[in-house]
C-alpha cells in the first residue's frame, strides 16, 4: 500500500520512543509510503511487549540537521527492530547556497537503543560532489566545520567525498555542545590561490578530518 508519510506516525506506538517518533515526524515532511507494516510481540513472562515496524519512502523530502539545506528526492527504508531505529537512504540530494547539487545516497539515521532516555541518534553523512559546495553544506549549524577553522567555505577549487558523522540526543532545545562530530573526506584534483598568498597550492589529492576541536589536511602538494 502507497501512504502519505503522516500516516506512518499513526501506526507508530505513541509508548515506542516518542522523541524518535518526533524526530520522523519532524524532519521527513513529504513523499509517499509503500510495503508499510507493524506487529507487536508478547514473550512469555516478558514485562514489556517488542514492536517491529518498516516503512519504505520514495520521493521524499527531508531535513538531516537544522542547518542544513532539506535532501529532496529522498527513497529510504526505515525499519524498528530489537529496539533499534534506522533510516537508511539510498538516493537523495540537496541544493546549497552555492547553487551545486550534492548527492547524498548512503545516508543514514540511527538510535541504536530506543529504550534509552534520552535517545542518542547517530546520523552519518554521505556526500559527493564539489569541495566547496560540501565545505558549504558542512558549515550549517550545529556542524561549521570551517567558521571553527576560520577559513571560507571556497578555499579551493577540488571534488570531495565526505563522510560526516554527528552524535546528538533527541532532545528538545539541543544545544550546540550536545552535538559531537566527526569528518572525514577525501578530496582530488585540488587548486587553491587562498590557501598560501600569492601562490597558487595545488595537489593530486588531499586527506580532510575534522572534528569539533578543529581541522586537519594532510597530503602531498606544490606551489607554483
Amino acid at each position: 500500500d502507497r501512504v502519505a508519510t503522516r500516516r506512518v506516525l499513526e501506526m507508530w506506538p505513541t509508548a515506542l520512543a516518542p522523541k524518535t517518533r518526533n524526530w520522523v515526524a519532524g524532519n521527513v515532511k513529504g513523499g509517499v509510503l509503500h510495503n508499510a507494516s507493524a506487529a507487536v510481540r508478547f514473550k512469555t513472562g516478558g514485562m514489556a511487549p517488542e514492536y517491529s515496524l518498516s516503512f519504505e519512502i520514495e520521493d521524499g523530502t527531508a531535513r538531516i540537521l537544522s542547518g542544513m539545506p532539506a535532501l529532496d528526492g529522498v527513497r529510504a527504508l526505515a525499519t524498528i527492530r530489537d529496539s533499534v531505529f534506522v533510516l537508511a537512504m539510498d538516493q537523495g540530494g540537496m541544493t546549497v547556497g552555492t547553487g551545486d547539487r550534492l548527492d547524498l545516497a548512503g545516508s543514514v539515521f540511527r538510535v541504536a537503543d530506543l529504550r534509552a532516555k534520552p535517545g542518542q541518534g547517530v546520523i552519518q553523512i554521505d556526500v559527493t560532489g564539489s569541495l566547496t559546495a560540501v565545505l558549504t553544506a558542512l558549515n550549517g549549524r550545529p556542524l561549521r566545520v570551517m567558521e571553527r577553522a576560520s577559513q571560507p567555505p571556497d578555499i579551493a577549487n577540488a571534488n570531495a567525498e565526505a563522510r560526516a558523522v554527528v552524535h546528538l540526543p533527541l532532545i528538545d532545545n539541543l544545544r550546540q555542545d550536545d552535538v559531537t562530530y566527526q569528518v572525514d573526506a577525501r578530496i582530488r584534483d585540488v587548486r587553491s590561490e587562498l590557501l598560501v598568498e600569492n601562490r597558487v597550492f595545488v595537489s593530486p589529492e588531499l586527506v580532510l578530518a575534522a572534528n569539533e576541536s578543529g581541522i586537519g589536511v594532510v597530503g602531498s602538494a606544490t606551489l607554483d
